[in-house]
């Protein structure tokens, strides 16, 4: 984002833009200035947005810790102070800098939140459970990090041990009520959802009603399948948006109302810039937490005219992820699903796709990101190195494991590899089938499966539409030729030990006569590649709310977009580049509010994205 000088209207109002701060300098040359509160307000909503933090919680902490005052120095009845807006506390030996660098101040009060949030993440002895599957974007996610952010004492349990009544003087139902009362404006339609909690999730090691009794908490994660609240701090420029309820809609760079909105108008965010309202009768404060967004008119009797909306009134209906290549399509993908790190990194070839077809189970087990490099020839070959690395790098990463023989991914690109990451493992057979035989005894020497998939290894969408169901669950995917002869005695055998197999596709894809080889088979199929994604979806019971979009003209984006689908149990709804199929239309509409896509505008077209939101929509 550029800054803007906004001008000025009627000589009475400002909108002011908030720009991007230079994170790399900010804590040593921080040209906040304290005082000024639309300054604040850009500080935090930018540093909330490095950390990958909904601004809403980050506002509203220092809201509740402070009342965004730099200078407040306090301490609690043991004798600990707490400093500056983030009142982060003296156990560390940078007092000063807390105290006179808001910047710094602010950036050691998100390294902390982020610390609590890393709790919801350990796979044994978390210490506070995760909700759902732990999408940052959604705000309700941050109830335990909030809690912990203040203390895992008892005044901060969420019910009353006594009587299971909701704490509303908890720390972190504080700051709720108050992103609810300043971000979103109290309003009903947006209000952020109570978790489901029961009494037996909270335990103490010593007298409950004592404040500084430690609270336990004793389940692991906290599933609620309802429409959680995402941030509305967060959209970027081309994402759709939904009015929620009727909102105002806004005339350029002014105050001047030009309409009403009714509930269930898409809004699509031109620029990415976010504007805050200040005026001489009503100055910006602190308790002012919504923005202002340039947006389009996508619907109604306004389509196509463009001026400005508050955010308080919007939830997102598409966003997407995308690069200049399916290089860095994936990169991102990685980003956005592994912001915290990652251990392991899966490599597969991004020039075609069978030898990482049944990647995805693999790259789940390992919570391990795809990424794709490029052997077509040798300046594509340093290219994609360069975007796995620098990747890697931001992942933390130690670990890759390689998916095909040399034909796919190169020695020469191998031993490339090898100069930054250990090369654990190449996968690979003598053609995709044996690559899936592979690939699958490898899943099974690490965790057991009782079911097993069988898609074509002639084409990609059916073992991709399934991928993100075969990861969520452990399950191994092989392949097959239409009339099995590729399906060798000791894959049929591998299926037939199993109770369960799937097949996917229909007879032109898998044929009686391979199924015929299979003990216990159940098949999922369509018309077509899009029938069958949707059949898949439905009979299994897929994902909920929202979905990630990938063409299904191409295999590259859904393949790396299929582990992040994985990871939060979505499915990825496939759909032709320039139209929506019907069948698509129909299920977008009847479960899924939410869309992110996956690739460029040449991969979904700006048309095709528009249909998707306005059957979504519908959803609401």
């Amino acid at each position: 984002m550029k800054f803007k000088k906004a001008p000025l209207i009627l000589s009475l109002s400002l909108v002011l833009p908030l720009f991007p701060l230079n994170n790399a300098e900010a804590a040593e040359n921080c040209q906040i200035d304290p005082d000024n509160m639309q300054q604040v307000n850009q500080l935090l909503t930018e540093k909330a947005k490095e950390y990958h933090i909904p601004p809403e919680v980050v506002k509203a902490i220092a809201l509740q810790e402070s009342g965004w005052k730099q200078d407040l120095i306090s301490s609690d009845p043991g004798g600990t102070k707490g400093y500056g807006i983030m009142q982060v506390t003296d156990d560390i030996d940078d007092k000063d800098q807390l105290l006179n660098n808001i910047c710094y101040n602010v950036d050691r009060g998100l390294q902390k939140l982020n610390e609590k949030w890393n709790w919801t993440l350990s796979t044994k002895d978390r210490i506070i459970p995760m909700i759902n599957q732990g999408d940052r974007n959604i705000i309700e996610n941050w109830y335990f990090p909030i809690l912990a952010y203040n203390g895992l004492v008892s005044s901060n349990s969420p019910l009353y041990h006594d009587t299971g009544a909701r704490n509303r003087d908890a720390y972190q139902e504080e700051v709720f009520n108050k992103i609810n009362r300043f971000s979103f404006v109290n309003d009903a339609s947006i209000a952020l959802k109570e978790l489901p909690f029961e009494t037996s999730y909270f335990k103490y090691n010593t007298d409950p009603d004592s404040d500084d009794a430690k609270l336990n908490i004793t389940v692991d994660q906290i599933k609620d399948d309802r429409q959680l609240t995402s941030s509305t701090l967060n959209f970027k420029t081309d994402d759709i948006t939904i009015a929620t309820s009727e909102v105002k809609f806004y005339s350029d760079y002014g105050v001047t109302e030009i309409a009403k909105l009714p509930k269930g108008t898409l809004l699509q965010v031109t620029e990415e810039n976010q504007y805050v309202r200040h005026t001489k009768a009503s100055p910006f404060d602190q308790y002012r937490q919504w923005v202002l967004y340039r947006v389009e008119v996508l619907n109604g009797s306004l389509k196509g005219k463009r001026g400005y909306t508050a955010s308080a009134y919007l939830q997102p209906v598409t966003s997407r992820i995308s690069g200049d290549s399916r290089y860095t399509t994936a990169a991102g993908i990685s980003n956005v699903g592994w912001y915290e790190g990652a251990e392991t990194v899966i490599i597969a070839s991004g020039n075609n796709y069978p030898d990482a077809l049944s990647g995805t189970t693999l790259a789940s087990h390992y919570d391990a990101p795809i990424l794709l490099l490029d052997s077509s020839k040798q300046e594509k070959i340093d290219s994609s190195i360069a975007v796995i690395k620098e990747e890697v790098e931001r992942l933390g990463a130690e670990n890759a494991i390689i998916l095909g023989g040399k034909a796919s991914i190169p020695q020469s690109a191998e031993d490339k590899l090898k100069s930054f990451i250990n090369i654990q493992d190449r996968i690979s057979g003598d053609d995709r089938y044996e690559t899936a035989y592979a690939i699958a005894n490898h899943i099974l020497s690490k965790q057991d499966s009782n079911t097993m998939i069988l898609a074509t290894g002639e084409s990609f969408p059916d073992a991709l539409a399934i991928a993100p169901y075969a990861a969520q669950n452990g399950i191994p995917i092989l392949l097959s030729d239409k009339n099995g002869k590729k399906l060798d005695q000791k894959m049929a055998n591998l299926l037939n030990s199993k109770s369960n197999v799937i097949v996917v596709g229909g007879e032109n894809a898998i044929s009686s006569t391979v199924t015929g080889r299979i003990n216990d088979d159940r098949r999922i199929s369509g018309e077509n590649r899009y029938e069958t994604a949707e059949k898949i979806i439905g009979e299994l019971n897929i994902g909920n709310h929202h979905g990630y979009v990938a063409t299904g003209e191409n295999y590259a984006d859904a393949l790396t977009g299929a582990v992040l689908a994985a990871k939060f149990h979505d499915p990825i709804i496939l759909t032709k580049p320039s139209t929506v199929p019907p069948v698509i239309s129909e299920l977008v509409q009847s479960r899924f509010t939410q869309l992110t896509l996956l690739g460029g505008k040449s991969a979904i077209t700006d048309q095709t994205t528009q249909s998707l939101a306005e059957k979504a929509k519908n959803a609401w």
